[in-house]
C-alpha cells in the first residue's frame, strides 16, 4: 500500500498544459458528457482514470462535499510535506497520512478554503483510503467542474473560468486519445508515469490544433487502453 501512496504523491510533479485543457473544454458537451473532436465523440470514463492513476475502479463512494473543517491548515500541511521531502528515512504510517492528505487536498479535490476538511483527515488513514473508489471520485469531480466551466464559457460576457480537480489525469487522457505526441516511456505503468514531459502551447495554438486535427489522430477507443 505504501508504494501506491507514494506514487500518488508523484502526480503533483506530472507535466501540465493548461491551454490545451481549456481549448478542449470548447469541445465539451455537458448534456452527453462527451468531447466532440473531428466529428468523433470522445467519452472520458472512470475505467480510463483507473488505468491512468493505477488505482482500482471499485470500492465505497467518496463524499467530497465539505461539511466541517479541522484546525489544520494547508500551510501546516505544506510545512509537513516540505519537511518530509528533506528527510531520508523509511516512510512511516504518519508520513503516509501526510502524503494522503496532500493528495486529497491539492490533487484530487482542491478547494480554496485554507482549513483541511474533517472528512479528508478520516480518509487519509491508509487502511480507510484503500476501501474507496478513487477513480470514480476523481472522474465525478472533474465532470462537475467541466459542466460548470462549459456553462460559464457560454454565458455572456465570455469568461475563461477555472477547471478544478485532478487536471493531470484529464490532460494525459487528452494526449493519449488525440495522439498529440509520443509518451516518454510508453511501457510504464500506471499510465501517468509514461508522461514525464508534455508539449506546451499558447491558447490560440491549442485551439487551432483541435480544430484542424486529422481524423487519423483521434482515437474514440484509445488503443492505449485496449
Amino acid at each position: 500500500m505504501s508504494a501506491g501512496i507514494i506514487h500518488l504523491f508523484n502526480i503533483s510533479s506530472a507535466p501540465q498544459n493548461t491551454p490545451i485543457l481549456y481549448a478542449m473544454v470548447q469541445h465539451y458537451n455537458s448534456s452527453t458528457k462527451t468531447f466532440s473532436v473531428c466529428s468523433s465523440k470522445l467519452k472520458f470514463t472512470r475505467n480510463e482514470v483507473a488505468m491512468i492513476i493505477g488505482l482500482p475502479n471499485q470500492g465505497h463512494n467518496v463524499e467530497y462535499q465539505y461539511k466541517s473543517f479541522s484546525v489544520m491548515t494547508k500551510m501546516d500541511l505544506k510545512s509537513r510535506i516540505l519537511q518530509l521531502a528533506k528527510e531520508d528515512h523509511v516512510v512511516e504510517e504518519g508520513d503516509l497520512k501526510t502524503i494522503l492528505l496532500h493528495v486529497l487536498c491539492t490533487l484530487f479535490f482542491p478547494c480554496s478554503c485554507n482549513r483541511i476538511p474533517e472528512e479528508f483527515i478520516r480518509l487519509a488513514d491508509p487502511e480507510v483510503f484503500k476501501n474507496y473508489n478513487w477513480p470514480r471520485a476523481i472522474h465525478g469531480y472533474l465532470l462537475d467542474s467541466l459542466d460548470t466551466l462549459a456553462k460559464k464559457q457560454k454565458s455572456p460576457p465570455e469568461a475563461m473560468g477555472y477547471l478544478n480537480g485532478c487536471t493531470h489525469v484529464l490532460l494525459i487522457w487528452i494526449f493519449e486519445h488525440l495522439q498529440l505526441q509520443i509518451p516518454t516511456f510508453p511501457e510504464r505503468r500506471p499510465r501517468i508515469n509514461r508522461w514525464t514531459s508534455i508539449k506546451t502551447f499558447a491558447l490560440t495554438r491549442a485551439m487551432s490544433l483541435l480544430q484542424n486535427i486529422e481524423t487519423t489522430q483521434v482515437y474514440v477507443i484509445c488503443h492505449s487502453y485496449m
